[in-house]
Order: structure tokens, then C-alpha cells, then sequence
């Protein structure tokens, strides 16, 4: 159990410091965000990857089925439709808390004008997965059981975006909890999918398609 609280709050730390190195002013709308992003998640995944192996989880965990892509593509649209709804009403781009959208869009830049920034983004996902619900949901579903295994680990998840509040601050240092409501939001859909299916595929394209098309400015009439 002790071991399990160790490893959990491992990642939330790694996660967490990560968060606010890379969303630094200075690298807003840079390559280097997203290349911090990606070398700190491969590190905690490398990590979550021997331990999952060593359990014998890792296998099952990354096997794929057929109607996996299916299952994530079809739930990420859905699930993205939803985000984009609740983000109409809470950060309307004509209203003061419309910068919090603009300050998460400078800070990602144009990632669906450039392919190399899209496919960093892809692979952040891939190794954000196997962190949050290969691994640490697998060690909270161990020391709570299954019933409270996703509203933990997505709490967990929206703890470690705790820095965006601040480094993500809109004008006058108004606290920005974007990132940290969609953490748990979302992550609740990713940990369900994760529970249902016994594995990460689902769950891995669930987050592309939400990540991908959320990241960067919407059209103005969503809003």
C-alpha cells in the first residue's frame, strides 16, 4: 500500500513540475513546450512501463482489439462535442474568462498548422495515458478497488495541472482553472474507458481526438 502512495504521488509531482517548466512565458508558442511535455511523460512512462511489466499488466494493458479505435475515435468525438459545449458557456471568447482560452492557445501555438507540433502532441498523449490510466489508476484501483479507481485517479490527474492555475493566469493574475476542470472531466471519460475495456487503446484515441481538436482555437461561431 505504502509503495502504491509513493509511486502515485511520484507521478503527481513529475506531472505537476513538468506542467509549470514547460508553460514558462518563454516558451509559449515555441516547439520547446511540447519537446518538455514529451521528455518528462517519457520518463514517468518508461517508468510506469517496467512497472506494469514487472506486475504483468503491461501486456494486457497495450494489447488491442478489434473496435478499440472505433470505441476511442466514436467516444472522442462525442466527448469533444461536450467539451466544446461546457467551454461555450464557462469561457466564452467575448467575456473577461475568454483569456483563459487565449492564454492555453499561445501557449500550445498552431498545432494543426504544423505537423511536427501535432505529432508531439500525439505522443504526449500516448505516454500521458500509460502514466495516468495504465499506471496509476491500476495502483488506485489496487489500494481502493475498482469502484472509486476513476474519480480518484482523475483527481489525481486534475491535481497535477494545479500549476496551470498560475502559469496559465489571465489578465491581473485571475487564476485560469481550464486545464484543471478538463483534467478531471475528461479524465473521468478516459478512466471509465480504461475500466471497462481492460485496456489503453481505447482510451489513447479518446484523448487524441479531444487533445487534438481542443487544443487549438476553435472557430469563433462554437462560441
Amino acid at each position: 500500500m505504502i509503495t502504491h502512495y509513493k509511486r502515485i504521488a511520484l507521478v503527481v509531482c513529475g506531472v505537476a513540475a513538468t506542467l509549470a517548466y514547460s508553460l514558462r512565458p518563454s516558451h509559449a508558442g515555441s516547439l520547446r513546450l511540447w519537446l518538455i511535455l514529451l521528455a518528462g511523460y517519457a520518463c514517468l512512462a518508461l517508468w510506469a512501463a517496467m512497472t506494469l511489466h514487472r506486475q504483468g499488466d503491461l501486456r494486457p494493458a497495450v494489447r488491442v482489439r478489434s473496435g478499440d479505435l472505433t470505441a476511442g475515435i466514436l467516444t472522442g468525438l462525442v466527448t469533444m462535442g461536450a467539451g466544446l459545449f461546457v467551454l461555450r458557456h464557462l469561457a466564452p471568447v467575448t467575456s473577461p474568462r475568454g483569456a483563459w482560452l487565449y492564454q492555453l492557445y499561445t501557449h500550445a501555438g498552431d498545432v494543426h498548422g504544423d505537423s511536427l507540433r501535432t505529432l508531439l502532441l500525439l505522443g504526449v498523449v500516448v505516454l500521458e495515458e500509460l502514466v495516468w490510466r495504465g499506471c496509476v489508476q491500476h495502483h488506485v484501483q489496487d489500494s481502493w478497488g475498482s469502484r472509486l479507481a476513476v474519480p480518484v485517479t482523475a483527481a489525481l490527474y486534475a491535481l497535477a495541472h494545479v500549476p496551470t492555475l498560475f502559469v496559465l493566469a489571465g489578465p491581473g493574475g485571475s487564476l485560469n482553472p481550464l486545464l484543471v476542470l478538463g483534467a478531471f472531466g475528461f479524465g473521468l471519460v478516459w478512466g471509465f474507458l480504461t475500466l471497462f475495456t481492460g485496456r489503453l487503446l481505447p482510451a489513447v484515441m479518446c484523448h487524441a481526438v479531444v487533445s487534438y481538436f481542443l487544443v487549438a482555437p476553435a472557430p469563433t461561431w462554437l462560441f
